[in-house]
């Protein structure tokens, strides 16, 4: 069996980095959103505290806690993607310049 080129995986891998960073930056923003919205206790998360069976138990700091932790992990991912861009980038401009030489 055939070994793909490299430059077909390089292209697969520089395409799911763009695609990683755009949703590390969207998680991020929008459970930044989510943490506020709990922290100030917002309508919208006192009608769910409401529809709960106990309502009692909803612990807005600890859900805001928790969206916040989760912005942290898309925050993570994002910079684990731009890591991979940047290697790939240099990856491929070590070659060029080999090939040159």
């Amino acid at each position: 069996m055939p070994k793909p080129e490299a430059g077909k995986a390089e292209a697969c891998c520089w395409c799911l980095s763009h695609c990683c960073i755009l949703y590390g930056i969207f998680g991020v923003v929008l459970m930044t959103w989510f943490g506020f919205l709990v922290q100030n206790k917002s309508l919208t998360f006192q009608l769910a505290k409401a529809k709960q069976d106990n309502p009692d138990e909803w612990d807005y700091d600890k859900k805001a806690k928790a969206c916040f932790s989760g912005a942290v992990l898309y925050a993570i991912t994002c910079l684990i993607s731009i890591g991979c861009r940047q290697m790939i980038k240099r990856a491929q401009t070590n070659r060029y310049q080999s090939m040159r030489d």
